[in-house]
């Protein structure tokens, strides 16, 4: 299972040393703390977890559009940032999708039975 939850967790800690290069210590705080929550075998885990991880896209695409902005106006490079941003987006994407894995959704407990009805957990 941690192979499972390895995505997940390299995604929370990208984004906690992001808030950290920032000085935001509280959202630092919070996002390395929730990768504890990976651990709980709960639904509302899950969607905790793939809520914070679909906020970080957010918050990757904001970055590398603010950053781009700045260096364009500044006359630096800046494509290989944007590359750089684009793939970390798209890998804390991957991060969120990843809990529709058939293994993960029985780890919390958010698979579907046959008639279409939550599992109880």
């Amino acid at each position: 299972m941690f192979l499972r939850l390895l995505p997940a967790t390299l995604s929370l800690l990208l984004l906690g040393a992001h808030f950290l290069r920032d000085a935001n210590l509280l959202m630092t705080v919070l996002t390395v703390a929730c990768t504890g929550l990976l651990w709980v075998r709960k639904p509302w885990a899950a969607y905790t977890v793939q809520t914070i991880l679909a906020l970080g896209v957010a918050v990757w695409l904001l970055e590398m559009g603010a950053t781009a902005g700045e260096r364009m106006q500044t006359g630096r490079p800046w494509l290989r940032m944007a590359g750089i941003l684009s793939a970390v987006s798209a890998f804390t994407f991957y991060s969120a999708w990843h809990f529709r894995h058939p293994k993960l959704r029985a780890w919390f407990g958010t698979g579907r039975t046959g008639d279409g009805a939550p599992t109880a957990g």
